[in-house]
């Protein structure tokens, strides 16, 4: 990323599983898992995690340019290959170096991305599959960077590997069902053949309640130990034996075949691997099960992550581990020899909003019904140090500036404060339901003095979070509030101005509306505000979001940076002296509604500065936009949820 007024944006660490790409074991004991565009290594028998309350050991991670889509490991030479999204250039490292392989250029062009890779077991070949338009499956010689082989798939699949025995044979199954591929060498020209696996047959799915009248679906596959293939179904009802050279299969195992304190549920097999006396199946109620060969039925049951699916299995390469991978992103890992589970990696839960707080050393995130807080204070470690469970959906949440304060708004209306002054035990010291609808926006001011909070009601709450937390009153304003900011100026003194963005679909305009809020407050009482009049800017478009650059840093006029419902950037200014509203060339009018005292109106015209989205995609998108203290510096972030 482009330096700015501090140097290069350099990542230090992501946190949390991205399970786009399978987790592996690199070596019996040290793990490895995508996390955004990160393929982080943990030891799971490190000291630490005899601790429950403290991470495995991190070790040096493999950084990408873009998020990662699919990566596999050549385990003996440490070797990493990974793709990135919207790229199909796959890229080859040594880890823990990161050093690039100078080997040809792998590239699978005919698809938009690529959505699993595998080596093959004796390290001579890399397979990459792509997705749509073809689903091509293409192989190379790594090592050299020869070509191979490619093939059109057009068949939707998503997951890929070779044949433990022979590097020849590969297998890839997905929602459109499964199929069996052979690379056979020629003199002028390499061939992949293909076999389809045959339907599995609808008798074996009446032994239960059907749902659909639809033949179960090939998902997840395993090789065994002859070349076979056992896969599970969408449906979860069945184990089923594939013949990879005929592509015929049957129904190794069903629900409801065997007794009744041992048999399957409906729908409960996710996942399969193949043990040396048993088969390992993952629930989706989150139990391992143990289906015996010789005794076939289940010998034993194990909870790994009760009420959660376990999608994901595989053996470390002495078969004295066993990795679990949930839906949600958290990885188990299972002792043979001790038989016990212990969890090596927590989920963040999905983060959907996250702020830096610079005074205490942490990183808050809120997913879907909690808050977590991580420490930054040992960069190399995965520090979550406390967790918060709400009975809300958190939507917005904001950190102080001058004191360790994170407060978070929910969509039941209710504003929660947390002091963080003791990063080890963040605690909640607030609570107001302060809104009837959602929370939108919330903001501390730059002095940490005030904190506001807006909703989809209309109301807009202004909080003292200085001395002693509490509701100084509330204002209402006409119009969906979508974004919200604080100013201070201090070309004419020191003052402090709060803007709330509004917008009217339907006339496809939107209003800046400005609010002078005093520095000092004295009045005790609470309710309604009496704030002096705002100002309103009028701008034509439709606005998603916004941020303020102070007058006093832009040659005396404000600022306004904004994005807009067509993905534009765009910046408008106001006129100079807007506050006594002079400016020659700017229509100044006054808004009478229902005999209300009317505001100032300031038409803003054409912004003066555009510049259309980097992407062909719809919102959500977000710009942060970061103002040094000169009036020509400016560091502008852009992000995208994932």
């Amino acid at each position: 990323m482009p330096g700015g007024l501090y140097g290069d944006l350099e990542l230090a660490k992501s946190v949390g599983h991205t399970p786009l790409s399978p987790a592996v074991f690199l070596t019996s004991t040290i793990l490895a898992y995508t996390s955004g565009n990160c393929i982080n290594f943990i030891d799971t028998v490190s000291p630490s995690t005899k601790n429950s309350d403290s991470p495995p050991d991190a070790l040096k991670s493999v950084h990408a340019n873009a998020q990662i889509t699919a990566f596999a490991l050549w385990r003996r030479e440490n070797v990493v290959a990974y793709a990135e999204r919207e790229n199909t250039v796959i890229k080859l490292v040594k880890w823990p170096s990161e050093a690039t392989l100078g080997m040809g250029k792998l590239e699978a062009p005919k698809d938009v991305k690529i959505t699993a890779l595998a080596f093959s077991y004796d390290g001579q070949y890399l397979a990459a599959l792509g997705s749509l338009p073809t689903f091509s499956i293409t192989v190379w010689d790594w090592r050299s960077g020869a070509l191979i082989c490619e093939v059109e798939n057009h068949m939707a699949v998503n997951v890929l590997s070779f044949c433990p025995l022979d590097p020849t044979c590969l297998c890839v199954s997905g929602e459109d069902g499964i199929r069996f591929l052979r690379i056979e060498m020629g003199h002028k020209k390499n061939v992949m053949k293909s076999i389809t696996g045959k339907p599995i047959p609808m008798s074996h799915s009446t032994l239960f309640p059907a749902v659909t009248d639809q033949s179960p679906k090939p998902t997840t596959h395993t090789w065994t130990i002859d070349n076979q293939i056992l896969c599970t179904t969408d449906t979860g009802n069945e184990l089923v034996h594939y013949d990879p050279a005929t592509g015929e299969c049957e129904v190794f195992v069903a629900a409801g075949e065997d007794t009744e304190d041992s048999s399957f549920e409906n729908g409960q097999m996710a996942c399969a691997v193949v043990a040396r006396e048993a088969i390992i199946i993952g629930g989706k109620d989150g139990f391992l099960r143990w289906y015996a060969f010789e005794a076939e039925k289940i010998t034993k049951t194990i909870p790994v992550a009760a009420g959660t699916e376990l999608i994901r299995l595989a053996f470390s390469p002495d078969y004295q581990h066993l990795l679990v991978e949930s839906m949600d992103g958290r990885l188990f890992h299972y002792k043979v020899g001790a038989a016990e589970c212990a969890l090596t990696l927590e989920s963040p839960g999905h983060p959907t909003h996250l702020t830096l707080l610079r005074m205490a050393n942490l990183v808050v995130t809120a997913s879907h019904s909690s808050l977590q807080f991580y420490s930054t204070e040992d960069p190399d470690r995965h520090a979550l140090i406390g967790k918060d469970h709400l009975s809300g959906v958190p939507t917005c949440i904001a950190s102080s500036s001058f004191a360790p304060l994170v407060a978070v708004g929910s969509s039941s209306g209710v504003v929660r404060l947390y002091d963080c002054r003791n990063g080890r035990s963040p605690r909640l010291i607030a609570r107001h339901r302060v809104h009837h609808e959602a929370v939108e926006k919330i903001s501390f001011d730059p002095s940490g003095r005030y904190l506001i909070s807006c909703s989809k009601d209309g109301r807009i709450c202004l909080f003292e979070a200085f001395d002693v937390f509490g509701l100084w009153g509330s204002l209402k304003i006409e119009g969906d509030i979508c974004a919200c900011a604080w100013s201070l100026e201090e070309d004419v003194g020191t003052a402090l101005f709060l803007y709330i963005l509004t917008v009217n679909p339907r006339q496809r305009t939107s209003f800046v509306h400005r609010f002078s809020v005093p520095l000092e407050r004295k009045a005790k009482d609470t309710g309604e505000l009496h704030l002096p009049p705002s100002v309103v800017y009028k701008i034509d478009d439709v606005l998603v979001d916004m941020v303020i650059v102070p007058s006093h840093l832009s040659a005396g006029r404000e600022t306004f940076y904004v994005t807009s419902v067509d993905r534009k950037l765009k910046s408008y200014q106001a006129p100079a002296g807007s506050k006594v509203l002079s400016t020659a060339g700017v229509s100044v009018a006054r808004l009478n509604d229902d005999g209300k005292l009317g505001q100032d109106v300031v038409h803003l015209g054409v912004p003066a500065y555009e510049v259309r989205n980097f992407h062909n995609e719809s919102w959500p998108e977000a710009f942060v936009t970061d103002f040094a203290h000169s009036p020509k510096t400016m560091r502008r972030l852009k992000y995208r949820y994932i």
